[in-house]
C-alpha cells in the first residue's frame, strides 16, 4: 500500500486526525503527501481532498504549530447516520 493509500485510510473516516498520530501510523511525514494530494483533486474536480486546522484536538498539547487533518469530501449527514447505526446497532434505512 502506498503512503497516499495509508493516508486516505486513516482519514476516510471523516474525523480529525493529528498530524502526530499520521506519522506513527505511517512511520513518515505526511504533509507533503497531503499536498500533493490536494493539488491533484483541485485540478481533477476543483475541491481539495484534505482539510487541514491547527491541533485543538482535547488531550494534544504541541509545543509547535501542527496540524490536523480530515477527508474534506467526507459527507457529514452520511458519517452521522453511520455512527448513531453503530451505537444503536443496527440500520435505520
Amino acid at each position: 500500500m502506498s503512503h497516499k493509500e495509508i493516508i486516505k485510510q486513516i482519514l476516510s473516516d471523516g474525523r480529525w486526525h493529528c498530524i502526530q498520530s499520521i506519522i506513527i501510523e505511517t512511520g513518515h511525514s505526511a504533509r507533503n503527501r497531503i499536498s500533493e494530494m490536494n493539488i491533484a483533486s483541485e485540478k481533477a474536480n476543483g475541491k481539495l481532498a484534505i482539510e487541514g486546522a491547527p491541533c485543538d484536538i482535547e488531550g494534544h498539547s504541541h509545543k509547535a504549530n501542527l496540524f490536523k487533518y480530515r477527508n474534506a469530501q467526507h459527507d457529514e449527514k452520511e458519517y452521522y447516520l453511520q455512527t448513531f447505526d453503530e451505537l444503536i446497532g443496527e440500520s435505520i434505512t
